[in-house]
């Protein structure tokens, strides 16, 4: 769960809240309280407490529009999404001054071969032996 964007992330975005939480328990990811913080929480929430509740309408929008003008005065921040990991790089821009000559293409023959296997004979399997 994101805690430290909750109102924007959680409750404006699903229009849920989380009631009941221990007011000495600071909302922040688990992983970072001490043990004792923790066996609070744990205890609070197994007993149920705290427990998620869903919003009615008339308070979903008066929340929004609430997180919205605080968003616009700037006291609550807006997160920007990373860009991911895995992406790949485009292709770099083509400046005039480069001296590096650019890449070839491959060669596509007009017979609809692969351009790997065109012109080679095959290969013949070999057996194994069995013994």
């Amino acid at each position: 769960m994101e805690y430290e964007h909750y109102e924007v992330l959680i409750v404006k975005e699903y229009g849920v809240r989380l009631v009941g939480w221990p007011e000495n328990v600071p909302m922040c990811s688990p992983y970072t309280l001490h043990a004792a913080s923790i066996v609070t929480l744990y205890q609070v929430l197994n007993t149920r407490e705290c427990h998620w509740k869903l919003i009615d309408a008339m308070e979903l929008r008066r929340v929004r529009k609430d997180i919205e003008a605080r968003m616009a005065n700037g006291d609550l921040a807006v997160p920007e999404r990373l860009q991911r990991t895995g992406k790949k790089r485009g292709a770099p821009k083509d400046t005039e001054g480069s001296d590096r000559p650019q890449k070839k293409s491959k060669r596509v023959s007009r017979s609809g071969g692969h351009p790997r296997t065109e012109g080679h004979p095959q290969r013949r399997r070999r057996r194994r032996r069995r013994g």
